[in-house]
Order: C-alpha cells, then sequence, then structure tokens
C-alpha cells in the first residue's frame, strides 16, 4: 500500500501553462489602441463634432470619456487579463450578468455588417475613381464662372 506522503501532487492544467506576454509596452499600446479607435472612431467622429456644436462637443464627450468610457476599457481589460477567456465565459463570474457576454458578442456581429457597408462604399468610389469619368471631377456647369 502507497504512503499518502509519496504521492505527487495533482496540479492543474491551467497552472502548467505559461503565461503569454506582450514583447513590448509598444506593442501592447499599439494592439490597445487599435482595438479602441475604429472605424467609427475615424469616419463618424467629426461628423458628430460638427451636428452638436463644433467645440462645443467636447466638453461632454470627454466628461463621458473620464468617466464612463476609460473605465469600461479598463474593466473589459482587467477581465479579459484575469480570465484569459473569452466575453461570454469572463461574465461566469457574475452569473447574473451572462447576458452581458452574449451583448457583447451580437454587437460586435451587427457592428461589423454596418461597417462593412461603410467599407464597400469607400471601396465603390475608389474603383469609380480609378476607372470612370467622376461627376467632381470638373466644373464643367454653365453657371460656373470662366
Amino acid at each position: 500500500m502507497a504512503n499518502d506522503n509519496d504521492e505527487e501532487p495533482v496540479t492543474s492544467q491551467k497552472s502548467d501553462l505559461k503565461k503569454k506576454e506582450w514583447g513590448s509596452y509598444t506593442e501592447f499600446l499599439l494592439a490597445s489602441l487599435s482595438y479602441a479607435v475604429g472605424l467609427g472612431n475615424i469616419w463618424r467622429f467629426p461628423y458628430l463634432v460638427y451636428r452638436n456644436g463644433g467645440g462645443a462637443f467636447f466638453v461632454p464627450y470627454f466628461i463621458m470619456l473620464f468617466f464612463v468610457g476609460i473605465p469600461l476599457f479598463v474593466l473589459e481589460f482587467s477581465f479579459g487579463q484575469y480570465m484569459q477567456s473569452s466575453p461570454v465565459k469572463v461574465w461566469i463570474i457574475a452569473p447574473l450578468f451572462t447576458g452581458i457576454g452574449y451583448a457583447m458578442c451580437v454587437m460586435s456581429g451587427l457592428v461589423s455588417i454596418y461597417y462593412n457597408m461603410v467599407i464597400a462604399w469607400a471601396v465603390r468610389y475608389l474603383v469609380t475613381a480609378l476607372f470612370y469619368d467622376i461627376d467632381w471631377d470638373s466644373c464643367g456647369h454653365s453657371w460656373n464662372t470662366n
């Protein structure tokens, strides 16, 4: 009969895996920026500034950014780093909020469909500009000055 002291301790498979790390802080920073700054920030933000009062728009924008946006961004990064899992599995720590993970996945899919349409417009205009005569190429209307 084997003695209990002779047996090796059982280790979990997760503890045997080496934690992955970024190569450098610059890699992490650039990956984080590319995650946070998407097509909507580049394409839609100037329109929102114009529609909502120009410079006055920045006051509520930065207030919401610092009090809501950045804390939620850090929360999402922290949960992802702590759980090392998908958005659906992250919310196992609070079963009441499991729907948040599913909602995040659904919203990612819907936003992808929306942005694919915007990219399709850009590709269409690019092809049109390269191969066809475009309307804004010249100002040949009768009401123009010579």
